[in-house]
């Protein structure tokens, strides 16, 4: 549930960064797609924002370079870095956007019940059970 480590989380997030813009484009495409929804769950559902702020900056990153992969999902391109400051509008606003598209909707709410329904912190519980009901 990752209540420690947010060094790591962060590092994690600019390896990935480092690997979309260093690789060959045929090297990592095989691998977009589960790389953006890995990024997604981490930029909506991380409880720390440095590790949400990393994250959407790393998912910009890849979407505009790899964003023909991604079936051109322009509209989360535009979240801006205070978006995700709040960990109330992440789990209640950009979450049910995200599960609008089809390839993220599943992939959210196995997160959701797998790491957060039974969350140490009760507010994120909470937040779980608002966002579950909202989709």
């Amino acid at each position: 549930n990752c209540s420690i480590g947010r060094n790591v989380r962060v590092a994690a997030c600019y390896a990935c960064y480092s690997n979309v813009n260093s690789r060959d484009p045929d090297a990592i495409a095989p691998y977009i797609k589960q790389l953006a929804g890995a990024l997604l769950i981490v930029t909506v559902f991380d409880l720390e924002v440095k590790c949400r702020r990393a994250s959407l900056a790393v998912f910009q990153e890849t979407l505009e370079k790899y964003g023909q992969l991604l079936n051109g999902k322009g509209n989360l391109a535009k979240w801006e870095y205070y978006e995700v400051g709040q960990i109330q509008n992440c789990f209640l606003d950009l979450a049910i956007y995200i599960a609008g598209f089809e390839e993220y909707r599943q992939q959210i709410i196995e997160h959701l019940i797998e790491h957060k329904f039974n969350h140490w912190d009760y507010s994120i519980r909470e937040l779980t059970s608002q966002c579950l009901s909202k989709l």
